[in-house]
């Protein structure tokens, strides 16, 4: 069929549009926070204020709702921020153990503390938060703990899969693609490249997907449908899907 195939595209994709944030402190092992004379009267109750402080994980994310929906944070909002991260945390909110998994990884006011945020990405994935997962596999095929760790980073993607992130989805497809922490399977990379696309993840995902339904040699080309996924995947910014569309519209099925 003579696409231009997928290439260098085996790391994560979209990871900073995804996961950016700027900050780094204590983990949650400190479930403890401070007020810093921030002014939480003027942003919400001082019922949430002060069932944070007996331990109501609603009204600590209360709290942390608060100062997110602001512009911009001063230093004390900043550290509370992340003390109420911490909070939550400890009292169980899966979504901010992953945010203190996150605040570990990224900062300018501490030295990022890699071991900790897997560690801390590790519980928040086991507790079903997808985002963590995607992350924490991340962490290992990046090699931020030492060697790059493509087989370790399986389990944490296949968890994010099953629990329809859709760039775990794809970075599972191109692992079996490419034999990189998993075993050549052709099949286990169309159907995991097949449900990222249905996730909506087009730029690999529908992609190669795509790719593959193009190159099955017992079944009957389907050209308007590989058209719709490679123009899905160039409408998400993918070049060489846009390249592709010119060689699809140039098909004459027989």
């Amino acid at each position: 069929m003579n696409l231009e195939p997928v290439s260098g595209m085996l790391k994560i994709l979209g990871l900073v549009s995804l996961l950016g944030l700027s900050m780094v402190g204590a983990g949650c092992s400190t479930p403890t926070w401070q007020r810093h004379d921030v002014p939480f009267s003027e942003l919400v109750g001082t019922d949430e204020v002060e069932g944070c402080e007996v331990g109501r994980t609603e009204d600590c994310l209360a709290l942390v709702d608060a100062l997110e929906g602001k512009s911009e944070l001063t230093e004390p909002e900043s550290l509370a921020l992340f003390e109420l991260y911490n909070v939550a945390c400890s009292f169980g909110s899966d979504e901010a153990c992953f945010r203190v998994g996150e605040l570990y990884f990224y900062g300018d006011r501490a030295n990022p503390d890699p071991e900790s945020a897997h560690r801390t990405l590790t519980e928040a994935c086991e507790a079903g938060q997808s985002d963590a997962c995607y992350f924490a596999g991340f962490v290992l095929l990046e090699g931020k703990l030492g060697p790059e760790d493509e087989l370790g980073a399986v389990p944490y993607l296949q968890a994010g899969c099953a629990l329809d992130h859709p760039q775990c989805c794809s970075q599972i497809g191109l692992m079996y693609h490419f034999a990189r922490g998993l075993p050549a399977d052709a099949v286990g990379a169309r159907t995991h490249f097949e449900r990222a696309c249905e996730l909506g993840e087009a730029y690999v995902g529908c992609f190669n997907f795509a790719l593959y339904l193009a190159d099955e040699p017992d079944a009957e080309l389907d050209v308007l449908w590989i058209r719709e996924l490679m123009g899905a995947s160039c409408e998400s910014g993918n070049t060489v899907a846009c390249d592709n569309l010119s060689v699809i519209d140039g098909w004459v099925p027989e």
